[in-house]
């Protein structure tokens, strides 16, 4: 394992419009490493764990969240 972890900033922005939760990973450098959203009531779910559980929250490719949860410029490659 290795001795340090790199600098990492997460930030959580709740839309307006639908109410879920966008998370944004960002690399050291200000890059955007990985984004992803969570459903208002999943987010209230993962809230509520209690110490050391776990909750796994699985969303269809296209399905909740939406398109509209995403930055506009944010794409990422799926597989086939």
């Amino acid at each position: 394992m290795p001795a340090t972890v790199l600098a990492r900033v997460v930030q959580v922005t709740k839309n307006t419009g639908s109410g879920n939760f966008q998370f944004i990973v960002q690399d050291p450098n200000g890059g955007i490493k990985l984004v992803f959203a969570l459903l208002s009531a999943d987010m209230a779910t993962a809230a509520a764990l209690g110490s050391g559980a776990s909750s796994t929250f699985t969303y269809a490719q296209d399905g909740p969240p939406s398109r509209g949860d995403y930055p506009n410029s944010y794409t990422e490659q799926t597989g086939s």
